[in-house]
């Protein structure tokens, strides 16, 4: 089957509100003035980037756009941090915050959420290339099972569907997908329930509606197995590892048991595969809550990140709720994050930096 056969991506669209801000944002670049912030403010601190997938055109088909920058563009984004900006690991960052010593001037924090497999053969020798460090968060249920993101499971379905009819398995709402608005909502809708969904629930959306849909091609392996975990971890040593629970549970959805579990067995299995210890944790979806932090925090981990980019790094930054940007393609909105001048120019300006 050609490149050319496959449907174009288009499930989702971010909001207007959204992409108001984001075009205002990008103007404060274009005009000089996020430029100028940074030179007069001098803003010290460190923005933690959040990656997902590195594509190339074999698997860009069937992984979720909003969770991907292509080969190409990762490449030109790493070269211009290396270029312009203090690339530093994810344990370095915290050994400032632990000592109170001051983050050097435009310094970045590279990570990388889920476990793909494109984190190895792609994403792994760019960053040996340009000798940057990054942590890969790990869901370990998913890299035991070798088993594909839920989120681009539903995205093949739906992409590459030889049916346009769908029943949702959840509140029987008919759609005809040959509708974009249609599609554009039932994809929204299961997004939502996904999210939340059991691990054993997960599955059985999931299953119903490849049922449905009868997509024409089923979703390779996407994720890490732990040979290959292992084959990152003794190839690229600038890779440190961390952990993003097991199963991609919304923690703030779980009661205290399971939440204890989610984290000890991701703990546990990566202990009995690797023979080490885990430093760092991510939340999944950044949802967190006081009674979550506690227990990761009590599990062990030197430290923890969300996916809010509501301020730059500093020194006095609780160490259990760093704030990380998820990246874009954009070469231009890089450029911007980059400056220092995010996120405060953008909340004293819009009153908020993300929407």
């Amino acid at each position: 089957m050609q490149q050319d056969d496959f449907p174009k991506p288009g499930l989702s669209r971010p909001t207007l509100k959204r992409r108001v801000l984001h075009r205002a944002q990008q103007a404060l670049y274009l005009s000089g003035l996020a430029s100028l912030y940074a030179k007069l403010s001098r803003p010290n601190g460190a923005l933690i980037l959040m990656y997902h997938s590195v594509v190339d055109k074999e698997i860009s088909v069937f992984i979720d756009p909003n969770n991907s920058v292509t080969v190409e563009q990762f490449s030109s984004q790493m070269q211009f941090l290396k270029q312009h900006c203090n690339v530093i690991s994810l344990a370095k960052m915290l050994a400032h915050i632990q000592e109170n010593k001051p983050l050097p001037e435009r310094s970045v924090v590279i990570t990388f959420d889920d476990g793909y497999r494109d984190n190895l053969t792609l994403a792994a020798p760019l960053l040996e290339k340009y000798q940057l460090p990054a942590t890969l968060f790990l869901c370990t249920g998913y890299v035991e099972r070798a088993e594909t993101q839920w989120i681009d499971q539903l995205y093949t379905a739906f992409q590459l569907r030889t049916q346009h009819d769908l029943k949702t398995p959840f509140g029987d709402r008919q759609f005809n997908l040959l509708s974009k608005t249609e599609m554009q909502q039932a994809h929204r809708e299961t997004v939502q329930q996904l999210l939340t969904a059991g691990l054993d629930k997960r599955t059985e959306i999931l299953r119903q509606i490849k049922t449905q849909l009868q997509p024409k091609q089923e979703t390779p392996r996407l994720t890490l197995n732990w040979d290959e975990v292992r084959q990152l971890k003794d190839n690229f040593p600038q890779f440190e590892l961390g952990l993003h629970t097991r199963d991609h549970m919304d923690l703030a959805m779980l009661n205290q048991a399971d939440i204890e579990t989610e984290i000890k067995r991701c703990q546990l299995d990566y202990e009995q595969e690797l023979s080490a210890k885990a430093r760092f944790f991510s939340y999944p979806y950044g949802r967190n809550n006081e009674m979550i932090r506690a227990k990761v925090k009590a599990a062990g981990f030197d430290g923890a990140v969300i996916t809010q980019p509501t301020a730059l790094v500093k020194t006095t930054t609780d160490r259990f709720t760093l704030p990380r940007l998820e990246t874009s393609a954009s070469m231009l909105d890089l450029r911007l994050w980059t400056t220092g001048a995010f996120p405060a120019l953008s909340k004293n300006i819009f009153g908020r930096a993300y929407e």
